[in-house]
C-alpha cells in the first residue's frame, strides 16, 4: 500500500488555473483533475457548448468553475479570456495549454492552409496564453514562473 505524502509546495487549493484547449480530452482531464484537488478553475475553447457540459459536471461534483468561449491563437480573445479570468477568480495562479489540433496527411499532399493552422493553434496559441498570462501575473504579483 502507498502512502499518501502531502506537500505545501504542490498544493492548489483555491489557487485559480485557466485551461485552454478545455473542450478536448487532455483540457477536460485537467479540469476535472484540478478542480478535484480543490482548484478554481476558468475553462475555455473553441466550443461553448462543451465547456458548458463540462462547467456543469465539475459544478456538480463540488469544483468552482466557470468558462469563457474563445481561440487562443487570436490576440483580442486571449486578452478577453485573461480579464474575463481574473475579473471573475481575482487573478491566475497556473496556465494549463492544452489546445491543439491535428490534420493528417502524407507531407506531399499536406495543404499548406492546414499546416498554417495547425502551427496558429499548437505553437502561436500556446505563446499568446502564456504572453498574456504571463503578463497578468507579473502585474499581480502572483509568482509568474
Amino acid at each position: 500500500m502507498t502512502e499518501h505524502i502531502s506537500i505545501p509546495f504542490f498544493d492548489i487549493t483555491d489557487k485559480v488555473v485557466l485551461i485552454t484547449g478545455a473542450s478536448g480530452g487532455l483540457g477536460q482531464a485537467a479540469a476535472r483533475g484540478l478542480s478535484g484537488a480543490g482548484a478554481k478553475v476558468m475553462l475555455t475553447g473553441r466550443h461553448e457548448d462543451m465547456l458548458a457540459t463540462l462547467a456543469a459536471e465539475v459544478t456538480r461534483t463540488g469544483g468552482k468553475t466557470a468558462y469563457v468561449a474563445g481561440q487562443p491563437d487570436d490576440t483580442h480573445d486571449m486578452q478577453r479570456i485573461v480579464t474575463t479570468t481574473i475579473e471573475h477568480f481575482g487573478g491566475i495562479d497556473v496556465l494549463i495549454t492544452a489546445a491543439g489540433l491535428n490534420h493528417v496527411y502524407p507531407i506531399v499532399d499536406f495543404p499548406l492552409e492546414e499546416w498554417e493552422e495547425v502551427m496558429d493553434v499548437n505553437v502561436k496559441g500556446t505563446w499568446l496564453a502564456c504572453k498574456e498570462v504571463g503578463r497578468a501575473m507579473i502585474e499581480r504579483d502572483r509568482g509568474a514562473r
